[in-house]
């Protein structure tokens, strides 16, 4: 049974492993196509989506409808962008914030960037700029989120993540001054843009903020900024290796493109010509996608060279592709109706007429559904954020009452059990102090016992030495003081006296450097002896015992108004 459940286990930790990785290779693949190729990444998209249950909200959903959402935008295709994008930010609302790669911030920036963009593209500024700001907020908070479930490996990814999306924020604010005509402040926005990029030294980034700078010095008139930027361009699309040169082959050919339709709106057609066949053959093995924004300018190109033959012959060719890109087939229907025009092909031009209101009609359909809907489920975001939150707050508030209700019980439990813990412990203190107090007594009898023992016997003797001064030779006085002064009874005495005041002479001593003798004078005052008795005790005279008493003080550093009784008494 153990074996089978180990195995169990084991192959269930394979499958999560094999799913994981499977995961992670379709966003990969994903990722990689979006840039060149989103028709590609698309159906990788769509491959990943099948594989996943659309009813289990979680975070690799979220993931795979932003995905699909950029590559839509990234073909051009709009209605969709919005309907994918909008569905991946209801599921990010709804995912917990513990399952989500990016736990502070408070929407998903790219998803916010990307609808600043369709905004942008369609005119409506002001909507573009407040996402363009709520994405900027919400870039800025990835740098605080660095851990093992962030999604990011190192402190370089997350200020690779965060400088791209700033930088990318940057370029659509300076794209929206240039149609507001704020040319300056165009120019700082794209050139941030730059010095971010050039920190970060990733050189496909440093490429598109080239292109940037390019469109707008070619297109108010600064030549000489546009050709220096574009000699700069030039040199660093040579540095790069082949093998990984797609996505700077594309921002080169659209600096290319810039530079031709510079050329041409200066009147030098032939050469602009030749500038767009030369941005065309950067991208020549991209899919039909990209070459058929430089094949309509091409198609300009020729018509205003009255290759009208040429250029109708390539619009066609644009309008037969299967481009799903409504804003693609009005620009292509109006240039062929002006190569129409041109030859004057009246009766064509009504059936292109007809087709061409067709796809009017259809954008301006497009774009009111598109927005209504998108505005809608920004709102419905914002209600599902605001009940999230609620419910978050209604959980908080109920995991706070009962803590607090666990807690009240834990501590009237805790001061339950200590009460009964210290009142156990302190008549077990009050028996041992009753014990303690009982060997003190005991001992401080034996001490002043032995103190008396010391003083009768040293009276006895003193007197017994002054009858016998006359009579007695100078050896029985020598050997009676030294019976007074023996150091056994002086022993006994120290003895007792420590275990009646521990730790009395350790704490003097590392205070004060004493002799014996003024160790005991300290030891005869700690126990109230008077100076008579300390005389008696020492063997000295009551002049000699004051003259110690003066000396002590002095030794002691004492002030004239401490009393040296009071200062050993309080050691």
């Amino acid at each position: 049974m153990k074996k089978s459940l180990l195995l169990s286990l084991f192959f269930l930790m394979i499958f999560q492993s094999f799913y994981a990785q499977e995961w992670s290779s379709s966003l990969d693949s994903i990722d990689f196509y979006k840039g060149f190729n989103p028709e590609k990444a698309l159906k990788f998209g769509f491959e990943a989506l099948e594989r996943k249950d659309i009813n289990e909200i979680s975070y690799e959903l979220y993931e795979i409808y932003f995905k699909l959402g950029e590559s839509f935008y990234l073909a051009k295709e709009y209605e969709q962008t919005f309907k994918y994008l909008s569905r991946s930010l209801a599921i990010y609302e709804l995912v917990p914030t513990q399952d989500r790669k990016n736990k502070l911030i408070n929407k998903p920036p790219w998803v916010l960037f990307i609808l600043a963009n369709v905004y942008f593209i369609n005119d409506r500024f002001e909507k573009s700029k407040k996402l363009l700001l709520e994405a900027t907020e919400n870039f800025n908070l990835i740098e605080y989120n660095l851990g093992k479930n962030s999604g990011l490996n190192s402190a370089d990814d997350i200020f690779g993540q965060k400088n791209f999306g700033l930088s990318s924020v940057d370029d659509t604010f300076g794209s929206i001054s240039i149609k507001e005509g704020n040319f300056d402040q165009a120019e700082v926005y794209f050139k941030n843009s730059l010095q971010r990029r050039l920190e970060f030294d990733r050189k496909s980034d440093i490429l598109f903020s080239y292109s940037k700078l390019i469109f707008l010095y070619f297109n108010t008139q600064r030549a000489e900024l546009g050709l220096n930027y574009l000699s700069k361009a030039q040199k660093l699309h040579e540095s790069f290796s082949k093998t990984v040169s797609l996505e700077s082959d594309l921002f080169y050919s659209q600096i290319i493109s810039t530079y031709a339709s510079y050329l041409k709106s200066n009147g030098q057609l032939l050469e602009a010509l030749e500038a767009y066949n030369k941005a065309k053959s950067i991208i020549y093995d991209f899919p039909q996608l990209h070459k058929q924004q430089v094949d309509i300018l091409i198609a300009n190109c020729l018509y205003d060279l009255k290759r009208f033959n040429d250029s109708e012959e390539l619009v066609l060719n644009l309008l037969e592709s299967d481009d799903r890109n409504v804003t693609n087939k009005i620009e292509n229907l109006q240039l062929l109706q002006k190569v129409l025009a041109a030859q004057s092909r009246t009766k064509e031009i009504l059936s292109i007429n007809d087709s061409l209101n067709y796809y009017l009609k259809k954008q301006n359909q497009i774009r009111n559904i598109e927005f209504s809907d998108l505005e809608s489920q920004l709102i419905l975001s914002e209600k599902q954020k605001e009940l999230n939150l609620n419910k978050i707050k209604y959980i908080k508030n109920q995991s706070f009452y009962i803590i607090f209700i666990l807690s009240i019980l834990a501590i009237v439990i805790i001061l339950f059990y200590n009460y009964n813990y210290q009142k156990e412990k302190n008549s077990r203190l009050d028996l041992e102090k009753k014990q303690i107090m009982n060997e003190l007594d005991s001992k401080n009898i034996e001490l002043v016992s032995k103190a008396n023992f010391i003083m009768q016997r040293n009276e006895f003797l003193i007197n017994l030495n002054s009858k016998v001064d006359k009579i007695s030779p100078e050896k029985v006085k020598k050997e009676i003081s030294s019976v007074i002064n023996a150091e056994k009874s002086y022993e006994e005495f120290d003895k007792i006296f420590t275990q009646v005041y521990p730790g009395f002479y350790e704490n003097l001593k590392s205070k004060h450097d004493l002799s014996q003798t003024y160790l005991r004078l300290v030891a005869y005052i700690k126990m109230n002896e008077n100076n008579n008795e300390i005389a008696t005790l020492s063997g000295v005279s009551l002049r000699t015992v004051e003259t110690q008493r003066y000396r002590l003080s002095k030794i002691l550093n004492l002030k004239d108004d401490q009393d040296l009784n009071s200062y050993i008494k309080s050691i």
